[in-house]
């Protein structure tokens, strides 16, 4: 890759896989009023977060075990980003949970 491509690229890498995840634990903290119920959801949105990018890794191995390349893993990772930031717009900070 170019030396003038890095930038962006390190940018939009940061952007579409780093910032989902913390993100959505600090949004969390707005659908609760109670403390108790913001710490048991943020579990809940680490954990499932966790239990997520855990698949990852298994499933670019086994599309890497049926085919000569990556390319499947890659648009398998761009299309989770996408969803995961369509599922962040339904759930404004304005709303509540309970």
């Amino acid at each position: 890759m170019p030396l003038t491509l890095a930038l962006p690229a390190m940018i939009l890498l940061g952007l579409g896989i780093g910032a989902p995840f913390p993100l959505s634990l600090i949004v969390t903290l707005g659908h609760a009023d109670e403390p108790a119920f913001a710490g048991r959801l943020a579990a809940f949105v680490q954990g499932g977060g966790y239990m997520i990018a855990s698949v990852m890794p298994f499933a670019a191995g086994w599309l890497r075990s049926h085919s000569d390349d990556l390319s499947q893993a890659w648009i398998m990772m761009a299309v989770g980003t996408v969803l995961l930031l369509l599922l962040a717009l339904c759930f404004s900070p304005g709303k509540r949970i309970l």
